[in-house]
């Protein structure tokens, strides 16, 4: 599927990159996550509209490991999926979710479906207490700017 839902757990809401860089921080990593998609959204390439960045983690299981593994610049309902827990306490899970359905070409029953799927991984992944890997993704960024990184995180 092109367009999937990416709920955190529960246990490392707030974990993130946006929280730990400074204003000015985030807002170079912004830029460049901007820039570097051509100011499209990565998924639907939606443009000429305001784009989030979105913070994209990979789930190591064995080691109960998130680590961030990427940032992208997202349309407003394509970012309502991925944050698709946001939509449905907002009033606006319906209009996600046939977003989700129409990029990913599937009916709005699949869509659901695979929602609720997602909801119920969400669950098992909140019972966990994870470590949160932000260094790998910021050494990247890092060495694509050229600039020095230290371990902060």
């Amino acid at each position: 599927m092109k367009l999937e839902m990416e709920l955190i757990p529960e246990t490392t809401w707030y974990m993130n990159l946006r929280k730990y860089l400074s204003y000015n921080g985030w807002e170079e990593v912004r830029k460049f996550v901007l820039e570097r998609a051509g100011n499209r959204c990565e998924i639907c390439g939606a443009k000429d509209i305001e784009l989030d960045c979105h913070e994209v983690f990979d789930f190591n299981e064995a080691t109960s490991t998130q680590t961030l593994v990427g940032v992208m610049a997202l349309c407003k309902l394509c970012h309502g999926v991925k944050h698709i827990g946001h939509a449905k306490s907002s009033g606006s899970f319906y209009t996600v979710a046939r977003h989700m359905a129409k990029i990913n070409g599937i009916t709005y029953q699949e869509a659901v479906q695979k929602i609720n799927d997602g909801f119920a991984l969400w669950k098992f992944r909140s019972r966990k207490t994870w470590k949160v890997d932000l260094n790998t993704w910021l050494k990247f960024y890092c060495d694509q700017k050229g600039v020095p990184h230290a371990d902060t995180f």
